[in-house]
C-alpha cells in the first residue's frame, strides 16, 4: 500500500535521521504507522537542496516491514528510511511523534537506542523528530 506524507526526511551521516512537520502532519504519520501493515510505504515530502541544507541528503520515503515479536530497527539505505519490527513497537513509536498543537516551535524528540529499550533494535539509527509551527 502506498501513502503519502508531508513530513519532510532529512539524514545526516554524523547526526542519523530527521523528521519535521507540522502537529498535523506528524499526527497524520503517527496514523499511518500505528495501522501500517506490511510494505506500506510512505512518500515523504519532496525537497530541494536548500531545503535539505544543514544535511546531507533527503530522504524520500519510509518503508515498513511487520516482522512479528521484533523490535524496532530504523535504518535509512540511501535515501530511504526503512522500519523494520512489530507491529506493535511501530505503533509505539508513532505514539512518540510531538503532534500537539501547544508545544513550542521546533520541539523535538529523539529516538535512540540505551541498553534495555523497550521497542528498538540495538541496531536502529538515530531519529530526531521536530514539530514545526506552520
Amino acid at each position: 500500500m502506498d501513502r503519502k506524507s508531508k513530513v519532510k526526511g532529512r539524514w545526516s551521516s554524523r547526526e542519523g535521521i530527521a523528521l519535521s512537520g507540522s502537529s498535523g502532519e506528524l499526527r497524520e504519520l503517527a496514523g499511518l504507522l500505528e495501522d501500517a501493515t506490511e510494505g506500506l510505504t510512505i512518500a515523504l515530502a519532496e525537497l530541494n537542496d536548500e531545503m535539505i541544507k544543514p544535511y546531507e541528503g533527503a530522504i524520500s520515503h519510509i518503508i515498513v516491514h511487520i516482522e512479528q515479536g521484533a523490535k524496532l530497527r530504523i535504518a535509512r539505505i540511501g535515501g530511504v528510511m526503512e522500519l523494520r519490527g512489530d507491529a506493535g513497537n511501530l505503533a509505539a513509536l508513532g505514539e512518540c511523534m510531538p503532534d500537539d498543537e501547544s508545544l513550542p516551535p521546533f520541539y523535538h524528540v529523539h529516538v535512540e537506542f540505551y541498553p534495555g529499550h523497550f521497542f528498538l533494535a540495538a541496531e536502529s539509527e538515530a531519529l530526531v523528530i521536530v514539530s514545526v509551527k506552520i
